[in-house]
Order: structure tokens, then sequence, then C-alpha cells
């Protein structure tokens, strides 16, 4: 170090210079090649099925789409070319849903994924319409089936659809019609994904006007592959209907009966517990309704073992027997397939 009037003169090595530059654009490099990686996916980079299930932001389980969801603004730019459209869907989207299928624009709500598949949201919109499309892909891209599961339409507006997805991808669908003021007719369908892509109904609930001599079955539409699944009878209006549960070592089940002449009543549905062969057992989990089922060939026993006034006339119990009824033809599964 040398001086200069007084003042100190630092001499630097033009060596250290150009080391020092070098180590600074490598160590840049990295960091500038990591921002391009976190840049978001555009229509034009999609190149692999990965790429378009980037356009869809992640959605958190459960999820409710519904006519907000529809009806949010969202610029056109935002929106899946036709192009993308046709590489990843089959000309028969649409197929039973929109009967206008040109001038549509379709825009991607989100998705979420399991071990097997992959779900996508779709919004498609035209002609005064807004459906929202819940799409299935399998783990290699592939297009498996859809199902409509939110409608807006603009002049009429008197039929909404609305779907909530679970944490088990359950997928509730409700259908809201207005019939009239103060008058409103609810439909609801639980569906599940299988495999192949297509959608089986679990369960039908409504709050639709039904005959009073035709007793309404709520679990009528469960699998019912157990050797003591099915409906037992004990006379009109009497009926114990078992169905399989998801769980194992669990069935669901629903009574009605009517005593009396019907003037003593008394209906129940919920989730029992196998004990052994040939015995269940069904325990309200916040109250003293306890109820015994206890099946030999051909029927079921039933035996309430603790108050069950809540369900119930006060002169009247669940217990009897009820006989086996012959089961029905077995139907075709109700599946919505992509065709």
């Amino acid at each position: 170090m040398q001086f200069l009037q007084g003042y100190p003169v630092f001499r630097i090595d033009s060596m250290r210079i150009f080391a020092a530059c070098c180590l600074f654009l490598v160590l840049l490099s990295p960091a500038c090649h990591s921002g391009k990686d976190r840049e978001p996916m555009t229509s034009s980079r999609v190149r692999t099925f990965g790429d378009f299930l980037e356009l869809f932001p992640r959605i958190q389980l459960p999820y409710r789409i519904g006519p907000d969801t529809l009806d949010l603004m969202v610029p056109d730019s935002a929106s899946l070319s036709p192009t993308l459209i046709s590489r990843f869907f089959p000309d028969t989207l649409l197929r039973g849903i929109s009967r206008h299928l040109a001038e549509l624009k379709y825009f991607p709500i989100g998705a979420t994924s399991d071990s097997r598949m992959s779900y996508l949201l779709i919004r498609v919109q035209g002609h005064g319409q807004k459906d929202g499309i819940l799409c299935v892909f399998d783990g290699k891209g592939k297009f498996l089936g859809r199902l409509l599961v939110g409608r807006v339409v603009s002049k009429t507006n008197n039929i909404l659809i609305s779907t909530q997805l679970d944490k088990q991808l359950d997928i509730t669908v409700s259908e809201e019609e207005r019939l009239g003021p103060g008058k409103t007719l609810l439909r609801e369908k639980v569906y599940g994904a299988n495999p192949n892509g297509g959608f089986s109904l679990i369960l039908v609930n409504s709050n639709e006007p039904i005959n009073p001599q035709q007793l309404f079955n709520p679990i009528d539409s469960l699998p019912s592959a157990h050797r003591f699944s099915g409906d037992y009878t004990a006379g009109h209006m009497n009926l114990v209907s078992i169905r399989d549960a998801k769980k194992p070592g669990s069935f669901r089940f629903f009574i009605h009966f009517s005593k009396d002449r019907g003037n003593c009543t008394g209906e129940v549905d919920g989730t029992g517990n196998w004990n052994g062969s040939g015995e269940g057992i069904f325990k309200e989990k916040s109250g003293p309704c306890q109820i015994r089922f206890n099946f030999g060939t051909g029927e079921v026993t039933l035996s309430e073992e603790g108050s069950c006034a809540a369900y119930r006339g006060i002169q009247c119990q669940f217990t009897g027997s009820f006989r086996k009824k012959k089961p029905r033809k077995l139907r075709k599964p109700v599946l919505h397939h992509q065709a």
C-alpha cells in the first residue's frame, strides 16, 4: 500500500478481479435457471399431460363448486385453447350436456389427484350457459370420463347445479329447481369415481313429494354384496333394509315400521357393526338408542335394547321379525361415461 498526497492507494491485482467476476457469474447462473423453472405454465409451453395439469390450480378437499364459482369474471386470456381441448379430450366431452358445441370457451377451475387418477374441473361457457364438468384421467393422462357438476343458465336461472367433493373424493351433486315463490325442489345424488372412469351412483336424496302409501328407502341404491344385505319386510309399510358400508365390519341400515293401523310409526337409519356371525348392533353416538339385529335363514329379528323413543311413537318399539324379500334382478350400475 502506498500513500498519495496523504491518502492510501490500494493496488488490486487484475487476476483477482477476473476470478471474482467468474465466481459471481457461476453463482448467478443457477439462480437465473431456477427463476426460469418457476415461470408459470402457459398454453404455448404444454408438451405433456403433466404440463397440462399445471394449468389448473390445485384445490384443497373438501371443495365446493357452485354458481358463485361459475359466475366469477375470468379474462379470455385464461381460457384453454381449442388445440389443447382437442388434444386431451375426446369429441364426446360435451355429448349429452350441451346442445351448442360451437363458440364455446373452456376455463380451468382446479385439479386434484389421488394414487390412481387425476380429477380436473373445467368451466365451459357459451350461449348464455355456464357448466362445470369434472373430468377424470388415469395416471398416464388418458381421459376416462366426465360428470356434469355445476350449471348456471342466465335466461331462466330456475335450475342450479352445485357439487361438493369430499376428502374421499365422493362427489355429491345437488340440483336445486325453483318451482315458484317459496317453493324449491332439491335433488341430491352421491357418486363414486371408478378406476375405469365411470361414476357409480351411491345414494339419492330428494324432497320431492311421495305417495303416502309408497315407502321411500334412502339407502336403496347402496351396494348389497354381504350375505345379510337386502330388504326384509313384515307387511305393508314395514321395512328393514340392510346395505354394505364402506368400513369393513359395518353395515348401513334403514328401518321403517307402522303398527296399530298407522297410529304408531317409527323410522331410523344409521350404521351398525357386526358382532359376530349373524348378529349386528347399532348404538347411538349421542343418545340411548340401541338396536340389536339377529339374522337367521331368510329373516332378521330386531330387539330395542336402549330407548329409541326419539325415533318412534310412545306405545311401540323397534322389535319384531322381518322376512327377507327375494332380490330384484340386478341392473347394471349407473355409469356416466364419456360417450
